[in-house]
């Protein structure tokens, strides 16, 4: 984007950017367009021949809308970002940028199907100062700093980051910082005034082709037995370490996963000799996932462009979970602690969890931290069971050795699980797991590990009650198609739950009656949304 002597771009800037990335999105689209995702109603609307007119379209009806033309101006303008058609609806997708940056999660959407044209705007409005008082380099030193000393995978990126309830913005850096050793990546969001940390997310998701691997053998330690605290390693007791397949801590815990190190037991969905009952597991698990999304919405694995799906089983030792890691683009398996949790392989609707957060990272990619990210694990939760297929709410629950146990969160009764955390004057105390917003709990000024990313996990059984409700109203296959439909083309980065109710009755009138789309609203009032 060009920019005036003043650093702002003109609104001629604003007409000419929505043209020319009209033009280019019509020529990826020609490219890439799947006929079979179009074998629905209406398809015949969205072939590729007339999906040039069908952007300029969505262009000439963005910019007349009047919440658009109140907001554009020689400061603001919209980009097309990303075109996505499913299920007889398709959405073009605009970036508003204010003088020039990114406004993470601002958006406009074009929708297109058979309840007609929708132009919904989830713009924000603010005043900023947009030259920042951090420099690139203090940005950096900062992240790192928080972190630990990391390697920048990208340069710090200027972005605003707005906040709807208040009508006011950050300007901030997104600091992605690699894998260093045996931590995972981490992206880091700190104000670019202030130099204040906003949030310090992990790449690491906790709870196609398909390929698994095996994590059984060339396991490091780290530290070395014997390494005295605070010592570095050296050179080459780094490389040999980086050379195993998988790093944990003393206690077990997995730090690092070098697929090339391991041991492949499943190529190209066929298992080898030397596959174990997790390999298989894991096999199966992924063919349903990628089987679930194909068959009932016509994507192909996880980035809808037929991506092999990865997994690694035996990842830790005596490891009680499993995880998506999006440094790698796998799913990793642990063992369970052979106490109360068993083999992680064992639960299907665990496994569609965890691949599901690449679904969405590559759709509406909600930003893992407060209500965007409590959204990620609340849809994570939804599709798990909705691949699962079993007729239970409980999230998790055959990992339990124990019978009668509840999982680790129960979409149909948050509160029969409880919650430990620490109070302000940090005693261990326990919550039930909300399921209405008057529960949600409060989000702590910085979200990071220590209050689970401002309580990602914790807040999602609210949104992930809800959707346990639609499914009561309208049932399974009516629910999970607005779900996909929803997260696919109405959400953006930054949607807090009550953009995601909005949202989804939005989508709901593309493709439903009336009468069905108010049994979804009666649900969404429930949790007081």
């Amino acid at each position: 984007m060009k920019l005036n002597k003043s650093g702002r771009s003109s609104n001629k800037i604003n007409i000419l950017i929505l043209v020319a990335a009209a033009a280019v999105s019509q020529h990826a689209w020609s490219q890439e367009i799947d006929s079979s995702v179009f074998a629905v109603p209406f398809a015949k609307s969205f072939s590729s021949e007339n999906s040039l007119q069908r952007l300029q379209l969505a262009v000439q009806s963005v910019q007349t809308d009047l919440t658009v033309k109140g907001i554009i101006d020689e400061r603001n303008a919209l980009s097309i970002d990303q075109l996505v058609a499913s299920d007889g609806v398709e959405t073009t997708k605009f970036q508003h940028y204010f003088d020039g940056l990114e406004v993470i999660g601002s958006k406009a959407f074009h929708h297109m199907g058979r309840a007609g044209v929708q132009v919904r705007n989830v713009l924000s409005r603010f005043d900023l100062d947009t030259r920042p008082s951090v420099d690139l380099e203090q940005a950096a030193s900062i992240a790192r700093g928080f972190v630990g000393d990391r390697v920048l995978n990208t340069p710090p990126a200027l972005k605003i980051l707005p906040n709807g309830e208040t009508g006011s913005a950050r300007l901030i850096y997104w600091v992605d910082l690699r894998p260093e050793g045996a931590e995972a990546g981490r992206d880091v969001l700190l104000d670019a005034h202030t130099g204040d940390v906003i949030a310090s997310i992990s790449h690491h998701i906790s709870i196609a082709p398909v390929h698994v691997y095996s994590g059984s053998s060339n396991i490091g330690i780290y530290p070395p037995p014997g390494m005295p605290p605070g010592s570095e390693l050296t050179e080459d007791q780094e490389r040999e370490l980086m050379a195993k397949c998988q790093v944990v801590d003393p206690s077990g815990m997995p730090l690092m996963v070098n697929v090339k190190g391991c041991t492949q037991v499943v190529k190209h969905g066929r298992a080898v000799p030397t596959a174990d009952a997790s390999a298989l597991r894991a096999s199966r698990n992924s063919k349903s996932v990628v089987n679930y999304f194909y068959q009932n919405h016509r994507r192909d694995s996880y980035n809808g462009k037929g991506a092999p799906v990865v997994s690694v089983v035996h990842i830790g030792k005596k490891f009680d979970n499993a995880f998506w890691t999006s440094d790698l683009k796998i799913m990793a398996y642990g063992d369970g602690d052979g106490v109360e949790t068993r083999d992680f392989t064992h639960a299907l609707d665990v496994a569609g969890h965890e691949m599901t957060h690449g679904v969405i990272s590559e759709t509406a990619n909600l930003i893992y931290m407060d209500e965007s990210g409590a959204l990620n694990e609340a849809y994570a939760d939804f599709f798990g069971k909705m691949i699962a297929n079993d007729n239970d709410w409980a999230l998790g629950r055959k990992l339990f050795i124990k019978p009668n146990q509840n999982g680790f969160r129960n979409l149909a009764n948050p509160g029969v699980l409880q919650v430990r955390m620490r109070d302000e004057n940090g005693r261990i105390v326990s919550r039930p797991y909300p399921s209405k917003v008057s529960e949600r709990f409060p989000s702590p000024s910085t979200c990071d590990d220590s209050n689970d990313y401002c309580w990602v996990h914790v807040n999602a059984t609210i949104p992930g009650h809800a959707s346990y409700l639609v499914v009561q109203a309208i049932g399974k296959s009516k629910a999970e198609r607005l779900y996909y439909l929803t997260l696919t083309q109405y959400l953006n980065e930054q949607s807090n739950f009550v953009a995601a109710a909005r949202a989804t009755m939005s989508a709901c009138s593309q493709i439903y009656d009336a009468a069905t789309c108010a049994k979804v609203r009666g649900a969404f009032a429930q949790v007081g949304l």
